[in-house]
C-alpha cells in the first residue's frame, strides 16, 4: 500500500486500514527521508518520489493524504498506472483540475473515493432521513457554522508551517473546512445564487489565506419547489470548537450538533432528542470500509469525482463573490 504524506490524517487511515485488510508493506511517500518511528508490524518504506515508488513496486491501493495543490498530479499518476485512490478531501486546488481528473479518469476507470467524512457518520444519517421525510415541513432556512482554532488542529505542530495556513498548498478556511459545503450538498442537493460573501484574513493568526468565511444565499434544494435562506461559517478562529447544522421549517426545527453528536428535534409545543453518539474514529472506520470494498469489487464508479467537483464549483462561486 502507498501512503502520500504522513500527518496526522494519514496516520490515522494507516491504523485503520490495518485493522480492516491485510497489509504485507508500506511504502509512505513524504518530502523528507526521515525514519518513520511508528511501528506498524510490516515493511515500512519511505520514497520523496512518486515516480520512483512505482517503478519499484506494485500498489494494491493508495491513500492520497499529501497537500492538495499535489493532488491532481499524484491521482494523474495513479489512477494511469491503475492503482485505486483513496483521496482526502479536497479533491484538488479548484475545479478545473477536478474536471481533468472525471476525464482521466474515464479513459483509466480506476476505484476513487475521497475522504469527507461526515457523511458517514450516524448523524449525517440520522438528519437525512428526518429531511427526506419532511418531518420538520417546508424547510426557510438552512444555516451550517464550524469553528475550530487552527493552532489547535496539530498541537506539535507550528501552524504556520502547516498546510491549512498556506494558500499555495490548498490552505484556508474555504478547502480546509469544505466538509461542510459536502455534507449540504449531500443533504439538499442545492444550487446558490444571490450570494452576499465576506471572506477574511483576521491578523490574529499568520497566515496569507481567508480564515474565516460568511455566506448568505437563496438556494435550490432537491426536497422541494419552495427555495431557503441559506447561511454558511466557516472560521478558523474560534477558541472553543463549535460545528453545527440547524433546519428551520414550517413545523419545526431540526439542530445538528456534531460536536455533541446530537440530533434534535423542536418547536414551541415539543423537543426530542436523537442520541447519534459514535466513536469519534468510527466515521474514518466506514469510509475505508467502502474504499476496501471497491477495490475488492473493481467499482470504479465516477461519483466520488463528481462530488469533489461539486465542492470545488461551490468553492469558485463563492471565492467569485467574495469581498
Amino acid at each position: 500500500m502507498l501512503i502520500s504524506g504522513y500527518g496526522n490524517i494519514a496516520q490515522r487511515h494507516i491504523l485503520n486500514l490495518l485493522s480492516l485488510t491485510s497489509i504485507s508493506e508500506l511504502v509512505i511517500l513524504r518530502r523528507t527521508n526521515a525514519c518513520i518511528e511508528d511501528d506498524y508490524g510490516v515493511n515500512t518504506l519511505v520514497y520523496r518520489d512518486l515516480d520512483t515508488a512505482l517503478l519499484q513496486h506494485s500498489f494494491d491501493m493508495a491513500l492520497v493524504c499529501s497537500p492538495a495543490s499535489d493532488h491532481f498530479s499524484q491521482i494523474e499518476t495513479l489512477i494511469k498506472s491503475g492503482v485505486p485512490c483513496f483521496v482526502e478531501k479536497p479533491v484538488t486546488t479548484d475545479w478545473k483540475l477536478a474536471e481533468k481528473l472525471l476525464e482521466i479518469h474515464r479513459d483509466h476507470p480506476t476505484p476513487i473515493l475521497l475522504g469527507y467524512d461526515l457523511r458517514y457518520t450516524s448523524g449525517f444519517k440520522a438528519v437525512a432521513e428526518l429531511i427526506n421525510a419532511g418531518v420538520i415541513g417546508e424547510i426557510w432556512r438552512i444555516s451550517a457554522e464550524v469553528g475550530q482554532y487552527l493552532p489547535d488542529w496539530r498541537p506539535n505542530k507550528n501552524y504556520q508551517l502547516t498546510v491549512s495556513s498556506q494558500r499555495k498548498l490548498g490552505g484556508g478556511a474555504l478547502r480546509e473546512l469544505s466538509h461542510e459545503l459536502d455534507y449540504l450538498n449531500g443533504l439538499f442537493k442545492f444550487q446558490l445564487h444571490d450570494l452576499k460573501v465576506n471572506s477574511r484574513n483576521h491578523t490574529f493568526l499568520e497566515m496569507d489565506c481567508e480564515n474565516e468565511v460568511q455566506v448568505i444565499a437563496n438556494a435550490k434544494v432537491a426536497q422541494q419547489a419552495y427555495e431557503p435562506s441559506i447561511y454558511i461559517a466557516l472560521d478558523m478562529l474560534s477558541r472553543k470548537t463549535y460545528r453545527r447544522l440547524k433546519v428551520s421549517g414550517s413545523d419545526m426545527d431540526l439542530i445538528w450538533d456534531l460536536v455533541e453528536q446530537k440530533v434534535k428535534l423542536c418547536s414551541d409545543k415539543m423537543e426530542s432528542d436523537i442520541d447519534v453518539t459514535e466513536n469519534a474514529n468510527q466515521p474514518y472506520i466506514n469510509l475505508l470500509k467502502e474504499f476496501v470494498e471497491k477495490v475488492q469489487h473493481h467499482d470504479c464508479d465516477n461519483s466520488p469525482i463528481l462530488q469533489g467537483i461539486d465542492v470545488m464549483e461551490f468553492i469558485k462561486l463563492i471565492e467569485s463573490k467574495a469581498k
